[in-house]
């Protein structure tokens, strides 16, 4: 490989592209084009007609984000303050401000080694609250930008460790009390479900779990009576709350994680005191989890307590926020309607999306209702209706085309949104560790008119076939069965890190990190049959380059290094473009290790010929 003589700036850009890459070749980083995106440069993601989503910052730009997961506002200022949850068993979080007055942004910590902090809001006097795992804090900032008056209002709340949803979320009502999601402490309480009547994590009338608490304000004291009552119960994890100006409460339930892909919906409840609303017996409209059988037909189908959802939406959202768009600014078409972050995994999920609602603030229950599935690398959606035994709302998609493209984007994780004065809104991807920004703008296109799903995977070995099956398709659904002795493996399992690795080979093999499958060690026999295919797999990715042909960033951005003849690559995907010329995604391994774009042209068609042989 050779490279022409850069100038300083490049290779200072250079240096910084190719450590990002080392690390792992496209999850985590989000690449951008030379459009403007209303004063930031556009990422590669499809949004509504008219607008565009910017880059603000990433860690990979240097930015010390773990897990960024709430953005607000600080008024009248182009500072935003972002709550950092850090990591899962360490208490290490932060509450950053973020200046974007100055070019590139600067973030500065403000609040240091807070635990598990997460929901973050401001009342009507300017005063800014974040939700620890065991308390809320409130505090001001200074105009010199500084933290002061710090104050607990909540210090009452579960410390859990050892709990699946340990985060706070929180909402002010229209009368100033405060509403706090203490969510439950398993996926379906299924632990001892074949030696117990009813679920031992949740009581019916006093709970700790799968609730949302109601501390009411005491505006003589400026503080909250802490004898809360639960507002309502059955709730599995309330992380997306709003309060539309006629009182209306509303929560967005992120439901039980059944291994099929359309089971079970995620859900708009409409909050009513003192009400059921399922976890963990029942779910849907009139559907009930055949772990509680009993418990369910008495706690939901013959009770009266027992609130049904109010709309279902896509299985597998994840929804973890929600908000009406109160702004005659920016996206005037979106005035008044309601904005879920979609952060599921799963190719329900990733999106950002509105509906319309009535003059109570409910969203409108529509007949045919569908939702979209978005295959990686890609791949054009498919619909997919409701059942008609369901009441659903119509998605309306904002961020649509956020599935991952290697050597375009990632997929998109997002977690908190904020609406800006401007009318822009904000978003934080915390797998990603990204600032993002909506703005009006030129739309990007999709670059691909076809997927080639996975490229030449060896199915000819029915072991390993029937190890995929076994092992990995109950929680990736992902993965295409498409025949009795054939299947298709997600682009992103395939990709190369930079010591050479595939993404599956490391988290089988390598370990730092924690095995998969989880909960139940794959036998020896087992892991040399994956071995021996991977190293199979990649002799038969290898190519010889024919000619000097230059590196693309992202097909048809091309950058000033190149290949030579005689240079061996590994393919790890291949895409053909809107002027049908077809690309290949590649690793090379040589001084420095690269993962990008090339013209499938460059490649000794012949040999890859004999490979497929």
């Amino acid at each position: 490989m050779k490279y022409k003589k850069l100038s300083v700036s490049f290779l200072y850009f250079l240096s910084f592209f190719i450590g990002c890459f080392s690390q792992s070749i496209f999850a985590s980083q989000y690449f951008t084009d030379d459009t403007d995106c209303d004063g930031y440069k556009r990422v590669l993601v499809g949004t509504m007609e008219g607008s565009c989503l910017g880059l603000v910052a990433q860690a990979s730009e240097g930015y010390a984000f773990i897990k960024p997961r709430k953005i607000i506002q600080i008024p009248h200022r182009k500072q935003f303050l972002i709550t950092d949850m850090g990591e899962w068993k360490v208490d290490n979080g932060t509450l950053w401000l973020l200046d974007t007055k100055i070019s590139p942004p600067k973030l500065t910590s403000l609040l240091s080694n807070l635990k598990q902090p997460h929901g973050l809001a401001i009342d009507n006097q300017g005063r800014f609250y974040v939700g620890e795992r065991h308390q809320l804090i409130r505090f001001s900032i200074t105009n010199d930008l500084h933290v002061e008056d710090i104050k607990t209002v909540i210090k009452d709340l579960p410390a859990w460790r050892s709990h699946r949803h340990p985060l706070t979320e929180f909402i002010f009502d229209n009368d100033n009390n405060l509403i706090v999601n203490t969510a439950a402490p398993s996926d379906q309480c299924k632990k001892h479900h074949n030696t117990l009547k009813a679920c031992d994590e949740f009581r019916w009338n006093d709970t700790d779990n799968a609730a949302l608490r109601l501390y009411y304000y005491n505006k003589k004291d400026d503080m909250w009576n802490p004898q809360y009552d639960i507002l309502a119960s059955g709730l599995r994890n309330s992380m997306a709350l709003s309060v539309h100006k006629t009182g209306t409460i509303l929560q967005a339930e992120n439901n039980m994680d059944f291994s099929g892909l359309h089971t079970p919906f995620e859900e708009i409840n409409i909050i009513k005191k003192g009400k059921f609303y399922g976890w963990p017996y029942c779910f849907n409209k009139n559907s009930i989890n055949h772990f509680w059988t009993t418990s369910a037909k008495k706690y939901c189908l013959e009770s009266d307590n027992y609130q049904k959802p109010w709309v279902v939406i896509a299985p597998h959202a994840a929804p973890l926020d929600m908000m009406y768009y109160n702004s005659k600014k920016m996206f005037p078409e979106l005035e008044g309607k309601l904005l879920l972050s979609w952060h599921g995994y799963r190719d329900t999920g990733h999106r950002i999306v509105s509906y319309n609602v009535d003059k109570l603030g409910r969203p409108l229950r529509v007949s045919g209702a569908s939702y979209k599935i978005n295959r990686g690398n890609g791949a054009l959606p498919q619909t997919h209706p409701f059942p008609r035994s369901q009441n659903a709302a119509q998605a309306n998609e904002i961020i649509y085309a956020w599935n991952p493209i290697q050597g375009y984007r990632p997929k998109g994780r997002p977690v908190g949104m904020t609406i800006a004065d401007d009318g822009a809104i904000w978003i934080l991807d915390d797998y990603n560790k990204a600032v993002l920004r909506l703005a009006k703008g030129a739309s990007y296109p999709n670059p691909f008119k076809k997927s080639s799903n996975n490229v030449g995977i060896d199915i000819t070995k029915e072991k390993v076939t029937a190890l995929f099956k076994q092992h990995c398709s109950t929680c990736h659904s992902e993965i295409i069965k498409s025949k009795k002795n054939k299947i298709s493996l997600p682009p992103s399992w395939l990709e190369l890190t930079g010591d050479g690795k595939y993404r599956i080979e490391t988290r089988l093999f390598d370990s730092s990190l924690p095995k998969m499958p989880p909960g139940k060690a794959l036998l020896a026999n087992d892991l040399a049959l994956f071995k021996a295919w991977i190293t199979r797999y990649k002799n038969n990715k290898s190519l010889i380059i024919k000619r000097k042909t230059y590196l693309y960033k992202t097909p048809n951005i091309k950058t000033r290094m190149y290949l030579i003849k005689g240079d061996k690559v590994t393919l790890i995907d291949k895409q053909t473009d809107n002027s049908n010329h077809e690309w290949f995604f590649i690793y090379y391994n040589g001084k420095k290790k690269l993962n990008m774009w090339i013209l499938a042209e460059a490649v000794d068609i012949d040999t890859l010929r004999k490979k497929k042989q």
